[in-house]
Parts: C-alpha cells; sequence; structure tokens
C-alpha cells in the first residue's frame, strides 16, 4: 500500500472532515472514493470550468488578437506602438486647433 502527504488549509481539512464524517466516512476513505471514481470516468468526477467573467476576458483578448493581425500591426515593438500614439495625438491636436 502507497502513502500519499498533501499540505492543505486547516480550516478546508477540518471542514472537510466535518462533511464526511456526516456522511459516515472519514477523509481517507473520501480521497480514495475520489481517486476511484476518477479513474472510472477518465478525468475529474466533476465539472471543472472557467467563470463566465474569466471566459469573457479571454474572448475579448481573442478579438483584440485578431484585429491586431488583421490591421498588420500585431508584430509592432512597443516603441513602434509608442510611436503611432504620438503621431495620432499630434494628428488630433493639430485638427483640433484648425477647427
Amino acid at each position: 500500500m502507497s502513502f500519499i502527504q498533501i499540505r492543505i488549509d486547516d480550516s478546508l481539512k477540518n471542514q472537510a472532515t466535518m462533511l464526511f464524517d456526516e456522511l459516515g466516512i472519514d477523509l481517507s476513505t473520501a480521497i480514495r472514493l475520489f481517486l476511484k471514481k476518477s479513474l472510472q470516468v477518465g478525468g475529474l468526477p466533476f465539472e471543472v470550468r472557467l467563470s463566465d467573467n474569466t471566459l469573457k476576458a479571454m474572448n475579448a483578448i481573442e478579438r483584440m488578437r485578431d484585429q491586431s493581425e488583421e490591421n498588420g500591426n500585431s508584430e509592432m515593438s512597443l516603441e513602434e506602438i509608442n510611436e503611432e500614439i504620438k503621431l495620432a495625438r499630434k494628428e488630433r491636436k493639430n485638427k483640433n486647433e484648425v477647427l
């Protein structure tokens, strides 16, 4: 038989121990059940997914990356980007002075 040692927060351990005690099993049995079920289903025995906000942020980043590639500026260096910003600000300032 093998021995597994893990570090977890005391509060997490206490809460889990209380939960499993109510179910009539100890923490070691609960962990064995988790491992057996993982093998049975070929993965985690519950859904693991990102939050909706994280997914939205990842999608927004991907859209910005696509737009950057479409606009031909995905390979610009920081210095080139800063120069573009400086030129755009100068053009906007000149445009506002004419009005």
